[in-house]
């Protein structure tokens, strides 16, 4: 949620101002750019930090399964010797 809100807040900027990124990098406006470059990296951030931690989750969740049905594996084959 965080990476889409920080990663639209300039073209946002683009739709409703005249000092957008395409304006104000050719006209060096420092200020302008460097808060949407900011905005943009910021939202690239928090995207990659997200994938990462839902591939974290999803790792944990694979293992705790294998860690349960190796248990009741284990539990069932002494149960039928």
């Amino acid at each position: 949620m965080a990476a889409l809100a920080f990663g639209l807040l300039p073209v946002l900027n683009a739709l409703t101002t005249h000092r957008h990124l395409g304006a104000s990098l050719p006209q060096g406006d420092w200020v302008m750019a460097g808060f949407d470059l900011a905005m943009l990296a910021l939202g690239a951030v928090f995207a990659g930090l997200a994938r990462h931690l839902a591939r974290k989750a999803r790792n944990a969740a694979r293992q705790s399964a294998s860690a349960t049905l190796m248990t009741v594996e284990t539990s069932t084959a002494g149960a039928i010797r």
